[in-house]
């Protein structure tokens, strides 16, 4: 599990099987707070594609295969509000 929060309160936890691509190296997620910048986020069936700064990229696997639960994503808003994605 992974989660990714906002100076601004919201909060994304990733639940599925995802990677951190740095510079076109696949890396273990980091043990550390990171501090990026988000860029662009696209979806489709299978995946979801976070791009950040300094080239960085998130990839999860929102297919089947990937599932791990409870839900494959659950985002947070600061104002109590829950989105999930299963």
């Amino acid at each position: 599990m992974a989660t990714i929060g906002t100076d601004d309160g919201w909060e994304l936890h990733i639940y599925n099987s995802f990677s951190l691509h740095c510079d076109g190296i696949a890396e273990p997620p980091p043990p550390s707070t990171l501090s990026l910048v988000l860029q662009d986020c696209r979806f489709d069936r299978q995946t979801m594609v976070a791009q950040f700064s300094s080239g960085a990229s998130l990839t999860v696997d929102l297919s089947d295969d990937g599932y791990s639960g409870p839900e494959a994503m659950q985002l947070n808003s600061p104002d109590g509000t829950i989105v999930i994605w299963n």
